[in-house]
């Protein structure tokens, strides 16, 4: 069944501490970072917009009540469908967050970090995942850990080993950060609180029901000083 980017819900996870950002995120989360004069999270949507997607759920933590002030009489992002789903008194990880909010997503559904900035046309993604076949998709990027350290094996089209701990020679790329699931994914997680989407992917790949696609245009990110410094010069360059 072919699928456009307007019947798909898009998670974005921002619910991190983002230690690695202090002083930065002392008191903004930090998907509200400025970058080249705007809160990050616009920049994110506005990527959305061009794709077509318009149903976004925020899973929300630390400071998530200020994601929600964001918004309030903002109306640049009307023609969203916006909603929030908060991890509550305890962080549930990646895993456990997107299971949280598994109630406001569509069957099958999108999930982004809410520090990635990726570039491409998700419409042709959306379009290669075989959801009859599989009930993940991970893309994943030549990386050579030039951007960050690389972490899957992928050959021929297929991804034969990922691991975010247990990195290999052999791994050349990395996970690139948009994601797609079907629910079907965590059936196996329902007695699980806490968890990471990569325990996910791993269950997927075990049980051959992970795809790969590959990218050949790189990630921005502001998980890090460093990277929030390069995101912010090449937006300011280019928008």
């Amino acid at each position: 069944m072919e699928r456009s980017t307007g019947d798909i819900s898009v998670l974005v996870l921002a619910g991190g501490l983002a230690t690695r950002m202090r002083p930065l995120t002392e008191k903004f989360p930090k998907i509200l970072l400025e970058v080249a004069g705007r809160p990050f999270l616009f920049h994110q949507l506005e990527l959305l917009r061009k794709n077509g997607f318009r149903n976004i759920i925020f899973s929300t933590g630390y400071l998530g009540e200020l994601v929600e002030e964001a918004f309030e009489g903002n109306k640049e992002f009307k023609d969203f469908n916006i909603a929030f789903c908060h991890d509550g008194k305890n962080r549930l990880g990646t895993g456990g967050a997107t299971k949280n909010s598994l109630d406001l997503l569509t069957d099958i559904f999108v999930v982004l970090y809410g520090d990635s900035y990726l570039l491409y046309d998700y419409s042709k993604i959306l379009k290669s995942f075989d959801e009859t076949k599989y009930n993940a998709l991970m893309t994943v990027y030549h990386n050579e850990d030039l951007h960050d350290s690389s972490n899957v094996y992928f050959e021929n089209g297929d991804i034969v080993k990922y691991d975010k701990i247990d990195k290999t020679s052999d791994m050349k790329h990395i996970d690139w950060g948009f994601n797609i699931f079907q629910k079907s994914a965590f059936e196996n997680f329902k007695d699980l609180e806490i968890f990471d989407l990569s325990e996910v992917f791993q269950k997927s790949l075990k049980d051959n029901k992970l795809q790969g696609f590959e990218v050949g245009q790189r990630f921005y990110e502001i998980g890090s000083i460093d990277g929030l410094e390069e995101l912010n010069t090449f937006l300011r360059k280019n928008l």
